[in-house]
């Protein structure tokens, strides 16, 4: 007779270890997986199949899709695009094809970056966020302030905008996200930056091979932090409210994000926890994407 694995209660993958070692019981089954596709575990361990794929009017290339709570935004072909409730779509302004686009949402406004072209978009419309005609003298001071650089990630801190420009991280003025010291207000990394994620104490913040806390509230505040050597995926770092997690001990705002080793949560305090705990081996990623979704963390990665 033919014997049938059962598939009653999962731990989830496991790709670290040699399939014929992963544990198994005759009342549970099959506790971990070597590989799964479309499949979904509930919080008792149940595994299941996801929910099929729903058709939209939407058939270019899209990507970089961003909505909190305002407009919904994504990058259709060579357009960041307007996306309504009924899924119908009005192009805002051409854009570099295939550049992801970061986005920081400030009130009315939701500011958006890909590395060539930078604006923003109130009201359904895009408006350049460019340098200002004149360059600000402030008075008693030798300081000069000058217009937005055109980085690749942003973030909002403590009322400063930061832009990451390959290996530097620029930062505004406070409250005046259109305000720049170009020769003080910035910090230069050991190379280029992957991601940009401020919390209550700092700011986490990756490259293709470390990732670092910059403790503090200002650039020249921080505190340099290795919390470890290897890099973070870009695209894949989220914010979450850490009781999500696990058995929801983590009661603070923190960063999800994917590196060398798995999923790691950054805590608002700068504590790195590594999520994975040794069971899923990544592969070489170029960059990938990362959501919360029903109190899951959902990334996908591209080699």
């Amino acid at each position: 007779m033919k014997r049938k694995i059962l598939f009653t209660e999962t731990a989830g993958l496991n790709t670290s270890v040699d399939p014929v070692r992963h544990k198994y019981s005759d009342e549970a089954g099959v506790t971990e997986l070597a590989v799964a596709e479309n499949v979904d575990v509930d919080d008792t361990g149940r595994p299941g199949t996801r929910k099929g794929w729903l058709y939209t009017v939407i058939t270019s290339t899209t990507h970089s899709m961003f909505c909190e709570g305002g407009a919904w935004l994504c990058v259709i072909g060579d357009a960041l695009t307007l996306v309504a409730e009924d899924l119908s779509t009005k192009a805002l302004r051409n854009v570099t094809v295939g550049a992801r686009m970061s986005y920081v949402q400030i009130e009315d406004r939701i500011y958006y970056a890909n590395g060539r072209e930078i604006g923003f978009v109130r009201d359904g419309v895009s408006i350049g966020w460019n340098k200002p005609a004149t360059i600000f003298h402030l008075k008693d001071t030798t300081r000069v302030l000058s217009g937005p650089p055109t980085g690749s990630l942003l973030e909002y801190q403590k009322g400063r905008m930061l832009i990451a420009q390959s290996n530097v991280i620029w930062e505004s003025e406070q409250y005046d996200v259109n305000a720049y010291n170009l020769v003080k207000g910035f910090v230069r990394m050991e190379g280029v930056v992957t991601m940009v994620k401020g919390v209550t104490d700092g700011v986490w913040v990756g490259t293709r091979n470390k990732v670092v806390f910059l403790k503090g509230s200002f650039s020249g505040d921080y505190r340099y932090e290795l919390k470890g050597l290897f890099g973070v995926i870009p695209g894949t770092a989220v914010k979450v409210d850490g009781f999500l997690l696990g058995d929801g001990k983590i009661q603070e705002v923190g960063v999800l994000f994917v590196g060398k080793y798995g999923p790691c949560f950054g805590t608002s305090d700068g504590r790195l926890l590594p999520l994975s705990e040794r069971k899923i081996t990544v592969p070489n990623a170029v960059r990938g994407s990362g959501a919360v979704i029903n109190k899951k963390y959902v990334f996908t990665l591209e080699d």
